[in-house]
């Protein structure tokens, strides 16, 4: 045995470094996040902030389309080494080569035209393993299998979303999956919710029992049992060793719950009606106030309207005053708190703006001028940019084709999205502005102007002729080159001019120019 090899071989023995946060329990068991995603998805959910990037990065990963290709062109069967150009001789001296089986180029287009029977499409799929990618930093797909009787085995057919909140793998302290248990993938548990503790083949119908790698639990109740290649998984942001993915939410989590509880004050102040000021009447009984009060608030309801939807009455809700008498003269307080001074609006817009950071999204606030002559964003633009999608993209395009396909005896094919505009909205925004200002100004001026087809505005019209005459280039004038004239020539000797001015500087009056600005003399 070489060295190489010998150095190889025990590259491959070597046990896995433990994982910290698993080192207290090396036994293999159910391993869970240090996050609680239940509450990561309630959050989420929560928030029309992150709802609107969800839905713009779901959008822009899902618009170039997917397919399927040939991983290579030719493979040598010697070493396996795949080349995507036509090669004679393989690196390893080979030239035993094979090229890519087309069925099963076919057979994987079968799978994203028709995942499963329950008509889920292929792109319901995507959106939500990237909705789940977006929350947990962390998605699952999970494949059925049917039985071939015939051969005693079965066949992977289908393939399924499963939610992160409920789905644990089953690791040891090393991160290395399954356990000491198996159970029957056709049987489990419609018919036999039986696990064992030996491999074999299943009691009731015959086929290879799988090891315990994944399980689902519900309310503390294990509802189904995966195997190793029952299950993939996949994370954008996962950080190894650590089996779990790293949610951005866990950063934005007071920022988005102070926006929340900022919607609700809203909420409840224009909904409900608060107090917004106390009024004070002197000399006025607590009896006789409470009579004011009633009239007014008969008088408020003569002015309620009625609900188009509910075709019945609804009351309006308007920010109320408190009634209060007393011996003091008459005073009004207002106690509803100055949203300005507060910089509520300033704040809600950073916390925008970090949530858009975060998850890779630039954000576009388009304002107006207003009658008061204030600025108010009108509308939140969000544009996603291509790293973040060609990030997205790369996790789900490499687990699909290095975990899931092989499942389905789908090796020489891979998943790929299709090609990312290249464009600069930004930049094509300030072209058109520039385009614009121009036009009207020459409108203005009394031109006729038009855009062609390339984006070029052409000048017509009366005023065109001065614009020409006006671009020419300038011709020659007397004593010019090539204006037709020659200077004469002087009579007397030219003399090198003198300045009778001092060269001194008048302190108080100039100042001397330096590599860095000007600086005062008495410096």
């Amino acid at each position: 045995m070489s060295l190489l090899t010998r150095i190889l071989k025990n590259s491959i023995n070597k046990s896995p470094s433990v994982v910290y946060e698993f080192s207290g329990e090396p036994e293999a068991k159910e391993r869970h996040p240090k996050w609680d995603l239940v509450k990561l998805y309630d959050k989420a959910e929560g928030s029309w902030v992150l709802q609107e990037i969800f839905r713009t990065i779901i959008q822009e990963v899902k618009r170039p389309g997917w397919d399927v290709q040939f991983k290579f062109k030719k493979k040598c069967n010697v070493c396996g080494e795949e080349y995507r150009e036509e090669v004679d001789v393989c690196e390893c001296g080979s030239h035993d080569f094979r090229e890519p089986d087309r069925t099963q180029l076919v057979k994987a287009r079968k799978l994203l035209e028709k995942p499963n029977s329950q008509r889920q499409s292929f792109g319901d799929i995507l959106t939500s393993i990237i909705y789940n990618d977006l929350v947990a930093d962390q998605w699952y797909l999970s494949t059925a299998y049917a039985p071939v009787k015939s051969l005693g085995v079965y066949m992977a057919k289908e393939i399924y979303v499963e939610d992160p909140r409920y789905i644990s793998p089953v690791v040891d302290s090393r991160g290395r999956l399954g356990k000491n248990e198996w159970f029957c993938p056709i049987c489990y548990p419609e018919v036999d919710s039986n696990t064992y503790d030996k491999m074999g083949k299943c009691p009731k119908c015959g086929v290879k029992m799988l090891q315990v790698s994944y399980v689902q639990t519900v309310g503390g109740d294990i509802t189904n049992l995966f195997g190793t290649d029952q299950m993939v998984d996949g994370s954008t942001y996962k950080v190894l060793p650590y089996r779990f993915g790293n949610p951005r939410l866990v950063s934005l989590w007071e920022i988005v719950g102070a926006m929340n509880h900022m919607d609700a004050w809203y909420y409840d102040t224009f909904k409900d009606g608060q107090v917004a000021n106390i009024i004070n009447l002197p000399g006025y009984t607590p009896d006789q106030v409470s009579l004011v009060s009633r009239m007014i608030r008969e008088r408020e309801r003569q002015f309620d309207t009625v609900d188009p939807l509910r075709g019945r009455s609804r009351t309006e809700h308007r920010l109320k005053s408190l009634l209060l008498g007393s011996q003091a003269p008459i005073t009004v307080t207002p106690i509803m708190p100055d949203l300005a001074a507060m910089q509520t609006m300033d704040y809600y817009r950073m916390g925008i703006q970090a949530c858009a950071g975060v998850y890779g999204v630039q954000l576009i606030f388009i304002s107006q001028e207003g009658q008061s002559g204030r600025s108010a964003a009108t509308q939140i633009r969000i544009e996603v940019q291509n790293r973040t999608i060609e990030e997205i993209q790369r996790d789900k395009e490499e687990v699909i084709t290095q975990q899931l396909f092989p499942i389905f005896k789908i090796e020489d094919v891979e998943f790929v999205f299709g090609e990312l505009e290249k464009k600069d909205d930004l930049r094509n925004a300030q072209i058109r502005k520039i385009v614009s200002d121009t036009a009207l100004t020459w409108t203005n001026a009394g031109f006729e102007v038009e855009l062609d087809d390339d984006g070029e505005l052409k000048v017509s019209g009366d005023n065109a002729k001065i614009l020409e005459r006006n671009s020419a280039p300038p011709q020659p004038g007397p004593f010019q080159p090539g204006g037709g004239t020659e200077r004469p020539s002087g009579t007397s000797e030219a003399k090198p001019k003198e300045s009778g001015s001092t060269g001194d500087v008048i302190n108080g009056t100039t100042t001397e120019r330096w590599p860095s600005g000007t600086r005062s003399p008495t410096e």
